[in-house]
């Protein structure tokens, strides 16, 4: 498999250059050989017309490259100082933190970066994590900055906040490779394309009035996209197999009561802090509710933990697939078949029987079209949208009857996302399937009903068809 063909990638001083392209299209390997991860086969790097040989991190941070990744790397016992000072240890004998606080003010203030760098970065929001991640790299000098998709965790609010600085990085002369999959922040940020698609060049543009996100799509695929949503069913809902009274976990969320059925998909939507992601941990037994009932089939039950809501037929599917979602380091087969082992174990011996471990790995990986090698390939180092159908085949593997999918597309190209959501309707045909997202356009997309969750409280529940998507928005920022 060659993940890079011959590609070039041109980046003026100040531009924002979004590079785009599906998962596995190389835009991953072309920023971990701009950061020194990978080494290149072939090629040759310029910055400023000379050429530059980078072969580890260090060689990026003396050429002035600097990325920061999707979840950014930072010590959370740290201060944001600390943070921002991080490597500049071993260039002094006593470390003087009066000195790397005034140094991160300062640099804070030249960039009218807005943050209180003495906070401790664990207590600080995710914009503000990705902030000190820049002024980290402003502080070795670096022109040229990678953000790897930098919006994926962020609030509306905290996005504009963050382009904002980019705006005025722009003005310092500083460079940006700007790595999304979400296309409407195309012309709002950026000022130039380029399209990677089975590790090859297929386009580079200027952004102007007539880009739309349709077209680069299009690009991205190799095809038409016709439909972003696959239709929704036409058949009535079936019984409730999940529903919950009353339930409530303290200082997060109060009284919430659901009913999931089959032959549709339940949108529960909430903006980030809403209170939606607690609420799919307490459904998957992770965490316990302070009140409430949960009933299955109408049979309430008490989950103590996610293994014994998977033992009852419930599968989440998390929000944060790299800490929640799966294990990095280990293979593809052992995610998939990991959380219904029973499956593949001899029933005698209780030995794990590798042949059927293997053959049910591969026939997942077959029905969900996760692009691996093979199955002893380990997860983490897949793209992010076959991770993600690594999480949803582990889940798949336990026949559950009610899948609750929270915030399933973050981080995953169109075509992945059209995928996860075949699955999706696919499912509801025979499970209760809910989706917990703060995106509004999938949930109006994708749920045939709707609640809305706002500071933990349910503002709203009707058929999606019954309601506006702005109506859907007010209702989640509204506090009347």
């Amino acid at each position: 498999m060659q993940a890079l063909d011959n590609v070039e990638l041109m980046v003026k001083e100040g531009e924002v250059h979004a590079l785009l392209g599906m998962n596995g299209a190389g835009k991953s390997t072309l920023v971990k050989i701009l950061s020194g991860v990978y080494t290149k086969d072939s090629g040759r790097i310029f910055i400023d017309g000379k050429e530059v040989f980078i072969n580890h991190a260090q060689d990026a941070m003396d050429c002035g490259v600097a990325t920061v990744y999707q979840h950014p790397q930072l010590v959370y016992t740290f201060t944001g100082y600390e943070n921002i000072s991080l490597g500049e240890e071993s260039r002094s004998f006593v470390i003087n933190r009066d000195i790397m606080r005034k140094t991160a003010q300062e640099l804070a203030k030249e960039y009218r970066i807005n943050i209180d760098v003495t906070k401790m970065v664990g207590d600080m929001r995710p914009v503000e994590r990705e902030l000190i991640c820049i002024l980290n790299a402003l502080s070795k000098k670096s022109k040229i900055l990678i953000l790897d998709e930098p919006t994926s965790i962020l609030t509306e609010k905290e996005i504009e906040i963050l382009f904002d600085v980019i705006r005025e990085l722009k003005t310092k002369g500083v460079s940006i490779i700007f790595v999304t999959h979400r296309l409407d922040e195309v012309n709002q940020i950026c000022d130039k394309i380029t399209v990677f698609r089975d590790g090859k060049n297929i386009q580079s543009l200027e952004v102007g009035k007539g880009l739309d996100s349709s077209y680069i799509a299009e690009l991205m695929l190799g095809r038409k996209l016709e439909k972003f949503y696959p239709p929704k069913s036409t058949d009535q809902p079936s019984e409730v197999v999940l529903a919950t009274h009353g339930l409530s976990l303290e200082r997060r969320f109060v009284d919430i009561s659901l009913s999931a059925r089959k032959n549709e998909i339940l949108g529960v939507f909430g903006l980030v802090g809403s209170g939606i992601d607690e609420l799919s941990k307490v459904l998957f037994g992770a965490v316990k509710p302070s009140e409430g009932t949960i009933i299955l089939n109408g049979e309430g039950k008490k989950f103590r933990s996610p293994n014994d809501a998977i033992k009852n037929g419930i599968f989440l599917v998390p929000g944060d697939r790299q800490t929640e979602g799966y294990v990095g380091d280990q293979s593809v087969e052992n995610n998939i078949t990991m959380a219904k082992m029973n499956k593949v174990t001899y029933k005698i011996f209780g030995l794990i029987n590798a042949g059927a471990k293997k053959k049910d790995a591969l026939k997942m990986v077959e029905d969900l079209s996760i692009a691996t090698p093979t199955v002893k390939k380990v997860v983490a180092e897949l793209s992010g949208g076959n991770q993600q159908k690594v999480v949803v085949a582990k889940g798949l593997y336990t026949d559950a009857n009610v899948y609750v999918f929270c915030e399933p597309t973050v981080g995953v190209d169109v075509g992945a996302k059209y995928s996860i959501y075949e699955i999706m309707r696919q499912l509801s045909k025979t499970s209760a399937v809910i989706l917990i997202s703060s995106d509004i356009e999938e949930i109006y997309g994708m749920a045939d009903r709707v609640m809305v969750i706002n500071q933990g409280k349910m503002k709203v529940e009707t058929k999606t068809n019954e309601i506006t998507m702005n109506t859907i928005l007010v209702h989640a920022v509204s506090n009347a």
